[in-house]
């Protein structure tokens, strides 16, 4: 006698092979999901990065060596020292507004470090900063 249909075994077979193509789905998914997540952090603080190079321009270093601060999601934190290279260099201006033979200038150079953290992902910056102040 013929029956029409499937055995038990290839049932279990056919049900193994879907949930095996679902599993990889998923796990596909999640990793892309993952992965998306961590470009778009690293792409905030990578924007936050040139937010700083700007902020960090309107700081006088030689009263504020640390802050903190953030960027839409991103907090940044800054520290910077002083770079013991020798004395400080004072040079006088010779501009035509300046009274009494000239401007007396103080300029230093500063190593400054900024840590940057958005979500689960965090990124370290060093650089140097040329920082000046007229003496008065």
């Amino acid at each position: 006698m013929n029956r029409g249909g499937f055995t038990l075994i290839e049932v279990f077979i056919s049900v193994f092979i879907i949930a095996a193509g679902v599993g990889s789905t998923f796990l596909i998914y999640q990793t892309g999901a993952r992965s998306f997540s961590k470009v778009r952090e690293h792409n905030l603080i990578s924007q936050a990065c040139l937010s700083f190079l700007g902020v960090i321009d309107s700081v006088d270093l030689f009263t504020k060596t640390d802050g903190e601060g953030t960027y839409g999601d991103v907090h940044y934190a800054w520290k910077a020292k002083e770079v013991a290279v020798g004395p400080v260099t004072v040079f006088k201006s010779r501009s035509v507004r300046a009274t009494g033979g000239g401007s007396v200038f103080k300029v230093a150079l500063f190593a400054v470090e900024v840590r940057f953290e958005c979500g689960t992902s965090s990124e370290k910056m060093e650089f140097k900063q040329l920082a000046w102040t007229r003496n008065e």
